[in-house]
């Protein structure tokens, strides 16, 4: 769990560029991420610099549950829990391609871990690495730097 210095704030995403405008398909349904909070920590023990919301728009006529992942570098990506699992990014990274979607496949083939099968390593130098199920198995968190001041309230 970030310190409050260190929570991105969630309703920040740099200027996003909307003539990057792409599209593309979940290869699994976003849904899986929305509903467990276990797939939620494993992606963001794998990229602690996203930001991840759910939310639906209220003029959709058909109700769509949305997943809203977002950076500090203007980095955006909307995905769809509705058939196709359509995806609209935006920015320089294709945040669902190149980190969601392949980090949630990363949880699913592990047998979706709940959350007891995580685990955190400290170093005394002070470097810390993420793990799955046993600490020989990790790889390095590296951690939003810590803000002065805390993240505004909604």
């Amino acid at each position: 769990m970030w310190a409050r210095g260190q929570r991105p704030d969630r309703r920040t995403h740099g200027s996003i560029d909307k003539a990057t405008r792409r599209h593309s398909t979940a290869e699994l349904p976003p849904l899986r991420l929305a509903d467990s909070t276990a797939a939620r920590v494993g992606i963001g023990l794998r990229h602690p610099e996203l930001t991840c919301g759910r939310y639906r728009d209220p003029t959709d006529p058909y109700d769509t549950d949305r997943i809203r992942i977002g950076d500090r570098h203007g980095s955006l990506a909307i995905a769809f829990c509705r058939t196709p699992y359509t995806v609209i990014e935006y920015g320089p990274r294709s945040l669902w391609t190149d980190a969601v979607g392949p980090a949630l496949r990363w949880w699913h083939n592990h047998g979706q871990p709940g959350l007891d099968h995580y685990g955190i390593t400290v170093s005394a130098s002070g470097t810390h690495d993420a793990w799955l199920d046993t600490p020989t198995e990790h790889w390095p968190l590296t951690l939003p730097p810590a803000t002065t001041d805390p993240p505004p309230r909604s």
